[in-house]
């Protein structure tokens, strides 16, 4: 992959967990309504993190991890190092956060934690990657963005069994996990396909006008799902069903269907025109590539310590001091958190491997 189209997958990824973010703090509980008109662009976000995701892991399976252990000891290091912990830290703040004010958790059944077998479920669920399968969706208490990681895991999975098995086996372990996830998410799983499809259309091609001007065209047209989705959606309604008024899921499909396709095309052409930025791109990475690296971090600790934090201010009367504290609580919060769990996923595959190595079916037989 270039470098220069890299870097712009980075920076992608940085401003999609950026939106993320500001859809779930534009709660009225928590930040009353702060950039609300900047908050529609969570599902389609997402997305994007799909269609990245897919693009990125077919590129380290060809570029890196040549061998099953390998590629299972990199994903599974890499996703453990921030669930397990956002697991912890989402129950720690659930339980603390409705005692200081109840008000800013009054979208949940409170308490959100139980000494129950449903709640220890609820926790082992998403660390397991069973959260998101079949028709009964587990949300870790306040921790809703959790449910994207439930659909990328088994992405992930399925994407092994292709490359690692062959004829029958390859069928039957593709089926199997078809069976085990569910119709939900075998639904978004074209997006995360379109993004390894894409991978292997990188690097082809030269630059053009054509390029440029697809490149261009695509980015504004993101832009303004971002800025004014539902007017979008309105229109498209009332010029293909005669009403303004759409159902949800046609707002939904039809938003992430667009978003996606015209994501994955402006990748392809930033891919050809992307050298033109390197002078750009150079000036900017060590702070792009700082972010990114963080991005995982800022996904998943979020929406507890937005909550939190929501809890903690709710009695200020300024609102300009309350979204202050709510912002820089929980981003600072975020940022420490990933230097000790995100960034440290070279310890977590350290231990898997020592597991594995003690604990594994050779050494096993051995013994």
């Amino acid at each position: 992959m270039r470098r220069e189209t890299s870097l712009y997958l980075d920076l992608a990824r940085f401003l999609a967990a950026v939106a993320v973010f500001i859809h779930n703090a534009k709660k009225e509980s928590i930040t009353s309504g702060f950039l609300a008109p900047f908050g529609q662009f969570g599902d389609e976000a997402v997305i994007v993190f799909f269609v990245i995701s897919g693009i990125v892991i077919a590129s380290v399976a060809h570029s890196r991890e040549h061998t099953a252990a390998s590629y299972a000891l990199a994903r599974l290091s890499r996703l453990w190092s921030v669930v397990i912990p956002a697991i912890i830290l989402t129950i720690i703040l659930d339980c603390v956060g409705p005692r200081i004010d109840p008000g800013v958790y009054e979208v949940f059944r409170l308490p959100l934690w139980r000494p129950d077998v449903s709640s220890a479920w609820d926790a082992l669920s998403p660390i397991v990657f069973m959260n998101e399968t079949w028709i009964h969706p587990i949300g870790p208490g306040s921790n809703g963005p959790f449910w994207s990681i439930g659909y990328e895991a088994w992405y992930y999975i399925g994407f092994g069994f292709f490359l690692f098995s062959r004829g029958w086996i390859r069928v039957l372990s593709l089926i199997a996990a078809g069976m085990v996830v569910g119709p939900s998410i075998l639904l978004l799983a074209p997006f995360w396909i379109f993004g390894t499809l894409i991978f292997h259309s990188l690097g082809r091609g030269g630059s053009s006008k054509t390029a440029w001007v697809i490149w261009a065209l695509t980015l504004v047209f993101i832009a303004a799902f971002y800025a004014i989705k539902y007017k979008i959606l309105k229109l498209i309604s009332l010029a293909t069903l005669g009403t303004s008024t759409y159902s949800p899921q046609f707002g939904y499909g039809f938003s992430i269907l667009c978003v996606g396709l015209l994501f994955g095309f402006n990748i392809l052409c930033f891919d050809r025109i992307g050298y033109h930025f390197r002078y750009l791109g150079g000036r900017a990475e060590t702070a792009i590539r700082f972010l990114a690296a963080r991005t995982f971090s800022i996904y998943l600790y979020q929406a507890p310590l937005l909550f939190f934090f929501g809890a903690c201010t709710a009695h200020i009367r300024l609102v300009p001091v309350r979204i202050a504290i709510v912002y820089i609580g929980t981003i600072s919060s975020v940022f420490l958190l990933a230097e000790v769990s995100e960034r440290r996923k070279h310890v977590v595959a350290g231990w898997l491997s020592a597991l594995g190595r003690r604990y594994g079916p050779a050494a096993l037989t051995s013994s």
